[in-house]
């Protein structure tokens, strides 16, 4: 098995893949659905959903480690709301490395403050 690379070199790779071979053999059919790509090797798999396809791929290379995800026809993976200051706010939810980021538009106005400390508190204020 080989040794993971950085999240940034696994997002680069990955949508270089999906750019060279995946793109033009989705995107007319499968708005919405779910492409895992093996950085490593350049197998892909696709799916409706995202858990489906990080499984195909993992049949097909079950000693992948930088595998990329996408959603066909999507800047990011996931669209997301939160109640924020008593109203809706909708964001987008991207991956680095197939950990999910809150899209840091939702910060907008706001001031953010965070102690990094075990226990540490968050203030999210208006400005």
């Amino acid at each position: 098995m080989s040794k993971s690379r950085p999240a940034g070199e696994i997002a680069r790779l990955g949508d270089d893949i999906y750019e060279r071979v995946v793109r033009a053999q989705v995107e007319r059919d499968h708005e919405g659905e779910y492409v895992a790509i093996d950085v490593e090797s350049g197998c892909w798999a696709l799916a409706e959903d995202l858990r489906a396809a990080s499984k195909s791929l993992r049949a097909q290379q079950p000693e992948a480690v930088d595998v990329w995800l996408l959603r066909v026809g999507h800047r990011t993976l996931h669209h997301m709301g939160v109640l924020w200051d008593g109203q809706m706010r909708y964001g987008l939810a991207d991956a680095a490395a197939t950990t999910p980021l809150v899209g840091m538009s939702l910060l907008r106005g706001y001031e953010l403050h965070i102690d990094v400390e075990p226990g540490g508190r968050v203030v999210v204020e208006s400005r």
